[in-house]
């Protein structure tokens, strides 16, 4: 990183930073998040999310990163130190923060959101009424149970009742088979269906109907009426035709309907005659309430649909005790209050109080909901707390999966004293890419035929901040590539793609050292232009991926399995018979047809299948077929094979259920290679020395929706959703829904510059556009070429040419290379690393975490009997209840021969949050009576400790996560007293607090007893942990209310 970003001054501790693309915004959120930690802030008090795995990884390694680097050298520190303000920062501060972050690397909150969520409702699993021992779902088990579903909700609707509404649903669409449609409508409209009401459904007004008996007289009336205009007799014979046909989207486009439903009373340049247009107002009032029924039917009858579905897939989802993430986040934000949701972070065993969360334009309106009472106790009861949103409205291209970048500015209005912060200058672009951007983005009007989408263009423009760069050394080139055009019998696009392929081969060959970047709009253009690439012996690494079927001989071993499970199927017969497969088992091409051979190997097969496994026999059928493949098929089969041993682990597993999973499941085709083709999104967060965009045709009003939704407020919840209709059915809806379908076209938009803003910003030195010449008729589409061609060029686009350029053609490649995860490296970097004490970093286990059984002290209490309360949930909730707040209070309390807790930070106490002032009043006098007890004030006093010598160190509500045998434990100290020596733990007492009690001697020992387990667990951790004999680690049982301490052995 280079000293002008390593010593930008921090932010505000409560702050929204808009970070265009480029600007450092991870760089600004890992350095509060290090500015934190030197603080002294433990890192289990700072949550950290992103959106991805990816991402959380990102900053993970960036934190780990930055710290290290600056624990080897003094200026390396220094430049931290001055990154973050704290000019105090030593290289001993460093080793010591690196030596506590790994030794507690379960203690740092950095994941996303989903994860975090994931925890909380763990946690809350009762209250939220989950299935017992839930887990997140893989993507085919959820498809499975969908589908399922779906089946089951078409076998017991009536056959007539199941007519109608398939009907109402997909009139005048229906070309695939009923599941599979039903299925496109449950996956797009499902979770809408979650957020909303009923009444959000009901929202289309019904318009007047015209009597049966009025529009046979307005046929009647207009089949009379003397035309002496041929075209206005041509037209009144095709409106009569529509009406009769009751075809009203065709009555209303064409003819003199449509020029009257349009406001106008000229047909041709002549005045309509009022005669005629009073005939036709009575058929437009007919026509237009039956589209309108027919809108109002069909969204009515979608919420049916979902509605009789989620009954079924939710029974499913608790039977398998599966859900999606989506599922874990809408069940809390709409089953909890916000009281509930504000103390759930305590059921963790950790108190945040500082707060990152970055890619902020891509939360969600439900993640919010969670998030927003979370941020607000954080902020009313910590007042030293932090929150930092980052994120850019510019990159907010999550859209069509809830991403609401509205959100955004509702921080500022519903959080208290929040500053704000933009970022526009680039710490990754050549001055050449920088220059681009800033004239497309900033002269997007000088398209001239946007139509519909001018609205939203002009916005994007006006907002759009004038960016600059850092990087004004770097050398740089931007060049807008016209592809040659296509002649007869060839397709423009293949064309285009062609052309680029060729482009990125001579780039490649040009710059074998950079980073090359193929970015596209659809995963099916990344397998084609992969195919582009091996044919001009372009090694690419393709990412994202795309189901294996995708190769031939996957797609037999495939038809193979089909065989085996049902041996009619001509269509996998006679496959495998023209393969080297079916030869390899003894089923050629001229014996396809031979039922009674197909009955024996597909016999055969299953016979395999089930005494040596899938893993195996998809092996020896893919050495088979591997000599007869190219490298790609050859990679793609190593991958099937790889996937039937992983699924193979599952002895249930039937061969139709393994067919599904590797025809759905997206498999990417990496390689250790510079050029990497993937989608827009999927380059998000990515940088590369070389862009190549070779699809740019894409239409900025995006593919037609089913629905479309309204909200009362920009980051309010949907409450009105309407079936998609054409402009002529629009019209007819009112002005309330002629705006929500404007509102759809401008977010549509908003969105496709959003995605064409990140494409144009991955380049860190040069970027190639590649567009189709213009039409016959020289119109600018209203597509990202068409952007490209209005703010890029002022003459004749010519194909087969270079319509833009910018910078140096020649560009050096011999510039050195960036490196933004590190905040310096010094030229002698290698020579001037000192010798500091080794970090002991657990290993990672050599078996998949998943079977690793995860336990917690807690759950060893009785030893192995079972608790019948807790299995049938008749514990004393209110018990619980108060037993975690006295936990809590228990976490404030130091020393007693120190200071104690105020009732005013009792009661200000996430714990507290919940409980009402008068019942909280009782429970501080109780909390109080506990502490004044001669035991309790010894047990927590520092006399305690007199004898021993040393350095004392006190853990409260301390989370831990250790190997035990074969299991994970898990959990947190309720109370850890360490004394060290130089620098070494050398003892410790392990303190857990206990609400109930023993009535008698004898009851108080059969609680002692019941407890050991638990006690000997976290013995068992901290022996672990400080690598201490089990002679050094004391258990103390403090039984609050009767003031008992015991030992445990």
């Amino acid at each position: 990183m280079s000293k002008t970003l390593a010593t930008k001054s921090p932010s505000p501790a409560r702050v929204v930073i808009r970070a265009s693309a480029g600007t450092g915004k991870t760089y600004r959120l890992t350095g509060h998040y290090l500015q934190l930690l030197v603080d002294g802030v433990p890192p289990r008090n700072i949550l950290a999310t992103t959106f991805t795995r990816k991402a959380a990884g990102e900053i993970f390694d960036r934190i780990l990163l930055r710290l290290a680097q600056a624990a080897l050298t003094d200026e390396a520190c220094q430049q931290l130190a001055a990154a973050i303000a704290r000019p105090q920062l030593t290289v001993t501060k460093c080793q010591e923060l690196l030596t506590s972050i790994l030794s507690q690397l379960d203690a740092l909150q950095v994941g996303t959101l989903d994860s975090f969520f994931a925890r909380i409702a763990t946690s809350l699993a009762l209250e939220l009424s989950l299935p017992l021992g839930w887990s997140i779902c893989e993507y085919e088990e959820d498809l499975r149970m969908r589908r399922d579903a779906i089946e089951a909700v078409l076998d017991t609707e009536k056959t007539s009742d199941l007519l109608t509404l398939v009907n109402l649903l997909f009139k005048g669409e229906a070309r695939r088979g009923v599941s599979d449609l039903v299925l496109d409508t449950v996956n797009s409209l499902y979770s809408l269906y979650r957020e909303t009401s009923r009444d959000a459904w009901q929202k289309i007004p019904a318009l007047a109907r015209v009597s049966h008996s009025d529009v046979e007289a307005a046929i009647d009336c207009l089949s009379e009426f003397p035309m002496t205009d041929k075209r206005f007799d041509k037209s009144r014979v095709e409106s009569i035709a529509a009406i009769e046909a009751e075809d009203f989207k065709l009555f209303l486009e064409k003819g003199i309907p449509s020029k009257l439903a349009a406001g106008e009373d000229k047909f041709y340049g002549k005045e309509i005659p009022p005669p005629i247009i009073a005939i036709y107002r009575t058929l437009i009032q007919h026509a237009a309430s039956q589209l309108v029924h027919q809108v109002a039917m069909q969204t009515e009858a979608t919420w049916q649909l979902l509605d009789h579905f989620a009954g079924v897939y939710q029974r499913l989802q608790r039977e398998h005790r599966s859900l999606r993430f989506d599922d874990v986040t809408q069940q809390l934000a709409a089953g909890l209050d916000s009281s509930k949701l504000a103390q759930s972070t305590s059921r963790l065993g950790t108190r945040i109080e500082h707060l990152l969360l970055d890619e902020f334009q891509d939360t969600s309106l439900t993640q919010w909901r969670v998030l927003l009472p979370i941020a607000t106790q954080m902020l009313a009861t910590h007042p030293a707390s932090t929150l930092l949103c980052v994120g850019d409205v510019k990159q907010a291209i999550y859209g069509w999966r809830g991403g609401l970048a509205s959100i955004f500015a509702a921080v500022q209005e519903q959080l208290p004293e929040i500053a704000s912060e933009e970022l526009a200058t680039s710490y990754r672009c050549s001055q050449p890419v920088i220059d681009c951007v800033n004239l497309v983005f900033k002269n997007l009007l000088q398209h001239t035929s946007l139509e519909n989408a001018s609205e939203a263009v002009k916005k994007w423009q006006t907002t759009f901040p004038q960016h600059s760069t850092a990087k004004k050394e770097l050398s740089g080139y931007v060049a807008l590539h016209v592809a040659p055009a296509a002649d007869e019998g060839e397709t423009q696009k293949r064309l285009r793609l062609q052309y680029a392929a060729n482009l990125i081969a001579q780039l490649a060959a040009a710059h074998p050292t950079r980073s090359l970047g193929v970015l596209v709009r659809k995963n099916d253009t990344v397998a084609e232009m992969m195919l582009l690439l091996r044919q001009r012996s372009v090694r690419a690494s393709e990412e994202g991926g795309n189901a294996l079927c995708d190769s031939a001989p996957v797609e037999i071993i495939l038809s193979a399995l089909r065989l085996a499970e049902h041996p009619a199927d001509s269509v996998a017969r006679f496959h495998l018979a023209h393969s080297p497969l079916g030869h390899a088992l003894g089923f050629d091409a001229d014996q396809f047809d031979d039922t009674s051979l197909a009955a024996e190997i597909s016999a055969r097969i299953r016979r395999d299948l089930l005494e040596q496994g899938y893993g195996k026999v998809v092996l020896a059928w893919a050495r088979i077929l591997a000599p007869h493949c190219q490298p790609r098929d050859e990679a793609r089969l190593g991958q099937l094979v790889e996937m039937a041993y992983q699924l193979g682990n599952n002895p249930s597993l039937r061969i139709e259920r393994l067919i599904e999973i590797i025809e759905t499941r997206r498999v990417s085709d990496p390689a250790a290679a510079k050029v990497r083709v993937m989608t827009v999104h999927q380059a998000k967060g990515l940088e590369f020395d070389l862009v190549v965009l070779p699809e740019l045709d894409e239409s900025l009003t995006g593919q037609v929706p089913m629905f479309v939704t309204g909200r009362s407020s920009p980051y309010g919840p949907v409450d009105t959703v309407c079936r998609y209709a054409n402009k002529q059915t629009q019209q007819q809806l009112g002005k309330s829904l002629v705006e929500l379908f404007q509102t759809h076209t401008d977010a549509a938009v908003t969105e496709s510059l959003c995605v064409m803003y990140v494409a144009m910003t991955r380049a860190i030195h040069a970027m190639y556009m590649v567009v189709d010449p213009p039409t016959k008729t020289g119109t600018l589409k209203r597509d990202y070429a068409g952007l490209l061609k209005a703010t890029l060029t002022t003459s004749e686009v010519l194909p087969n040419s270079v319509a833009f350029e910018t910078g140096e053609e020649t560009w050096r490649p011999d510039h050195a290379a960036i490196d933004l995860t590190l905040d310096t490296v010094p030229d002698d970097y290698a020579s001037e690393i000192p010798t500091i004490d080794p970090i002991d970093i657990a290993k990672k286990p050599a078996f998949p975490p998943r079977l690793v059984d995860r336990v917690s002290p807690s759950e060893l209490e009785g030893g192995p009997k079972v608790r019948m309360d807790f299995l049938l949930g008749t514990s004393d909730r209110l018990a619980l209840a108060r037993g975690t707040l006295i936990h809590g209070w228990m976490e404030l309390v130091d020393w007693t021969d120190k200071p104690l807790p105020t009732d005013e930070a009792l009661r200000a106490s996430d714990y507290a949050a919940s409980s009402e002032p008068a019942e909280l009043d009782a429970m501080i006098a109780e909390f109080r009576r506990y502490l004044a007890q001669p035991a309790i004030r010894e047990l927590l006093s520092t006399e305690r400790y007199a004898e021993h010598r040393g350095e004392l160190q006190l853990l409260r509500e301390h989370p831990f996560a250790v190997r035990d045998g074969e299991q994970l434990l898990t959990g947190s100290f309720d109370r850890v007293v360490l004394w060290s020596q130089g620098g070494k733990v050398i003892g410790a007492e392990v303190i857990d607090f206990k609400t109930d009690h023993g009535k008698d001697a004898d009851e108080l020992s059969s609680r002692v007893a019941f407890y050991t387990p638990q006690l000997r667990a976290y013995r068992r951790a901290i022996m672990s942990l400080y690598h201490l004999p089990e002679s050094q680690v004391t258990l103390t049982l403090a039984f609050l209310k009767s003031g008992t301490i015991e030992s445990v052995a």
